[in-house]
């Protein structure tokens, strides 16, 4: 009993933190869902080219979406016209970032760790789009499932094609919160508690500085994680909590930002749909990329680090935090009440 309780107060403390983060990340996705239509996006993504990689890098990063959750809005963009390579980079830089992951990130690990991992998400996304446009053939853009107004939107937003352009400002908010804290929060809620439980379990059960003292702080630490991280299924919000919970345990800077970037972008149903949808040389293009990034990118941070003499002490990285501790409490209410409600729904079939 007195592990459970040990574990369950670790999460506490972690669901604490993340809370009023969360919520106003889901709130600008419900905003950014509503005003910014697909098809719209994927007119800019239809040419062959590197106009078309650059668009669909810089669209992905804002949007909330998890590593599972973008593949059917990728497909949708890719019933739309996007090509092969705007694809591939729409896969990359969007479940990596997001504005949700983006308010954690910059809350727990800094300023300098934010704009690094976007702009690594960024590079990363525009380099397996380039490579894609330049080895992969788009002979298939015009297949017959593919031929425009032939799609039926975004399976993951539950919405047609044929969305009204002028609406209230009561249906606007209406669906914002819906899409919000009912269609994103049902899409995410399992691997935001299981992140949180996770970072609660390590931080419970892993000796302080374990990876200092039996992985080291060098290069191989890098390596671990990014093997761990590839397979995995966790959300880049998700994925916050255990990061916070294994720098705790002495994990550097750089084996930090392996373990989300790769965590993030891959696993093993979009490592599946790229192969199947994309063809093999733009599977092994992505896992070429994810991989060469995650290690060189987290050695750089490493270097950063150890010799840029950037203040990345753990302790101080709540310096964006809010106020009052009621707040986080509040919130943390308000996500779990949320949470709770997506769970009856779903389980009543509604």
């Amino acid at each position: 009993m007195s592990v459970v309780v040990g574990i369950l107060k670790e999460s506490y403390f972690l669901i604490l933190k993340i809370s009023p983060y969360l919520l106003f990340g889901f709130l600008f996705a419900g905003v950014l869902h509503v005003f910014v239509r697909t098809e719209t996006i994927a007119r800019h993504l239809g040419k062959n080219n590197a106009g078309a990689v650059f668009k669909a890098s810089l669209f992905g990063i804002p949007l909330p979406l998890c590593s599972c959750g973008v593949i059917p809005a990728a497909l949708s963009l890719r019933k739309e016209g996007a090509s092969k390579g705007a694809t591939l980079s729409f896969l990359i830089s969007t479940p990596t970032t997001g504005v949700d992951s983006i308010a954690l990130t910059l809350v727990f690990f800094g300023t300098f760790f934010t704009f690094y991992r976007i702009g690594v998400s960024f590079l990363a996304a525009m380099s397996a789009g380039l490579l894609t446009n330049f080895f992969v053939s788009n002979i298939d853009e015009q297949e017959p499932s593919q031929e425009k107004g032939g799609g039926q939107g975004c399976p993951l937003c539950h919405l047609s094609k044929e969305r009204p352009r002028n609406k209230s400002v009561f249906i606007s908010i209406k669906e914002i919160v819906n899409y919000a804290f009912v269609v994103l929060l049902k899409d995410s809620y399992r691997w935001l508690l299981l992140g949180v439980l996770a970072g609660g379990i390590i931080s419970f059960f892993v000796p302080q500085n374990f990876f200092r003292d039996y992985i080291g702080g060098g290069f191989f630490s890098i390596v671990i994680m990014t093997l761990v991280g590839v397979p995995m299924y966790i959300c880049a919000s998700g994925s916050i909590p255990i990061a916070m919970s294994l720098m705790t345990k002495g994990l550097t800077f750089g084996g930090v930002f392996a373990f989300l970037f790769a965590g993030a972008a891959t696993n093993t149903i979009t490592l599946a749909m790229i192969f199947n949808k994309l063809g093999k040389r733009a599977f092994f293009i992505y896992v070429f990329i994810i991989i060469s990034n995650a290690l060189f990118f987290g050695w750089l941070m490493n270097i950063c680090y150890g010799t840029a003499g950037i203040d990345f002490e753990f302790a101080k990285v709540y310096n964006y935090g809010f106020p009052g501790v009621w707040v986080e409490r509040f919130s943390a209410i308000v996500l779990v009440v949320l949470i709770f409600f997506n769970i009856i729904k779903q389980n009543k079939g509604v």
